[in-house]
């Protein structure tokens, strides 16, 4: 009850304005639902402080086929043709006090609107209660006002054989989810208002910590001080997905404007405040050595995912993160054919049960 009064203090109360929809049939018995909406407010303490801002120009559900006595399945098509959610200053300082993590609330100072383009999803529960879904996604940025930051683009996904009479945790082991495509891209720009923002999370014998990314490679760079000693440090990474991972591998530690290595002492301190939080944190993620930092997420996902890691690189004064379809498995059907396979009459040749002769009924 607790947690239940401390996330009403998050938000509370809610505007709604500019809702309007529309119901069509279309053949084949099924309807199509569309809408849009002028804006929609989330608020706190009785609407006296924002919190999130959201609009939409389309929005709706095609398809529709609703289950009946002689066809229990269920079919629909979700979709979302533009959506624009603002991030109010107000909600991270409220989202600081809830989680307790100072740090927030400054977030909006890097991510403060998020703009969706073009979702659409096909979903379909077969007549046994078997679900099969695939998502497609234009792009969703991630900005800070107007700047994109973050671009999440042409994911392409399906979830296949979630058992919907199981319990949740069950029916998620038990299914599968394929990641057919996806590309990210995090810009240089985004990475300096993080630095900005959690300034007070870098330990404070960094000075200056900044991060370029001319391509091939990524560079960081600033100044190390122990005691009386100080140094100027870049850091040359390299980029690589090997083995469905992600690698930075440490090229070279040098003097900035010259070809000469850094001290051992600057070295030894710059990966020992990498390692610490890596051990602590993110223990059987990230990997920290004296020549690389190994990335492996897949332990800590809670379904089968079926991908391959394609592309783990710098260009552009971005980092590129690409997924498609892995080459060496069977990779199962979209939704619409999963469920018109599990639905479609015995063929010759398919293997069915016999039952035992006995009195007719």
């Amino acid at each position: 009850m607790d947690q239940i009064i401390k996330a009403l203090g998050l938000i509370n109360s809610f505007r709604l304005d500019g809702l309007h929809g529309t119901c069509n049939p279309t053949s084949g018995a099924r309807l199509n639902l569309s809408g849009g909406l002028e804006s929609l407010a989330l608020m706190a303490k009785d609407g006296e402080e924002m919190g999130v801002d959201i609009t939409s120009q389309g929005f709706g559900v095609g398809n529709v086929s609703l289950p009946t006595p002689q066809d229990p399945s269920i079919a629909l098509d979700p979709f979302l043709s533009h959506l624009q959610v603002d991030l109010r200053k107000e909600l991270f300082s409220r989202l600081a006090v809830f989680a307790e993590e100072p740090l927030l609330a400054d977030m909006d100072k890097v991510i403060n609107r998020v703009l969706l383009r073009r979702l659409h999803t096909v979903i379909r529960l077969t007549s046994e209660k078997i679900l099969h879904a695939d998502v497609e996604l234009d792009q969703v940025a991630l900005q800070q006002d107007n700047q994109e930051l973050i671009r999440i683009k042409e994911l392409s996904l399906s979830i296949v054989d979630f058992d919907t009479k199981l319990p949740p945790k069950e029916a998620q082991a038990n299914c599968t989810v394929v990641l057919r495509n996806l590309r990210v891209e995090i810009t240089e720009e985004f990475f300096a208002k993080v630095l900005n923002a959690s300034a007070s999370k870098i330990p404070s014998f960094v000075k200056g910590l900044h991060v370029e990314l001319p391509g091939p490679k990524m560079i960081a760079g600033g100044k190390v001080k122990k005691g009386p000693l100080g140094a100027s440090f870049k850091v040359d990474l390299k980029f690589e997905a090997e083995n469905e991972m992600f690698g930075i591998l440490f090229d070279r530690f040098y003097v900035p404007g010259t070809n000469v290595g850094v001290p051992d002492w600057v070295r030894n301190m710059l990966l020992g405040a990498i390692r610490g939080p890596a051990e602590k944190k993110l223990k059987g993620l990230v990997e920290v050595s004296n020549e690389s930092i190994r990335i492996n997420p897949w332990p800590k996902v809670p379904v089968e995912l079926l991908t391959h890691v394609s592309d783990f690189q710098v260009e552009d004064k971005m980092i590129v993160i690409g997924f498609t379809e892995p080459d060496d498995r069977t990779i199962p059907p979209g939704a619409e054919e999963k469920s018109l396979n599990a639905e479609r009459a015995p063929q010759p040749g398919d293997v069915q049960k016999v039952l035992a002769p006995g009195p007719a009924l």
